[in-house]
């Protein structure tokens, strides 16, 4: 048994390297576009306090996201190893 029957369209396997790249490529979109939208730049990209309620909008979407990224993965891990019968 495999977890993935079919060959890999991507071209690349999910691994280390692909995560890296994955990241590398988010976090560079995140901060091209605080870097180039005025308004962002200046509520985010500061260390005033008057930005904080802005600062903790994108850190409170950024950690429901994850949790909810998690969520999905634990499920879809759980479908597989029970399809498999480990």
């Amino acid at each position: 048994h495999t977890l993935i029957p079919a060959e890999n369209a991507a071209g690349i396997e999910a691994n280390a390297a692909f995560l890296g790249l994955v990241m590398t490529i988010f976090v560079v979109a995140a901060e091209a576009a605080v870097q180039l939208a005025p308004a962002l730049k200046m509520a985010l990209d500061t260390t005033n306090p008057a930005h904080p309620p802005q600062q903790l909008l994108v850190l409170l979407a950024g950690s429901l996201l994850y949790a909810l990224l998690a969520v999905f993965t634990y499920r879809q891990s759980t479908a597989r190893f029970e399809k498999l019968g480990l």
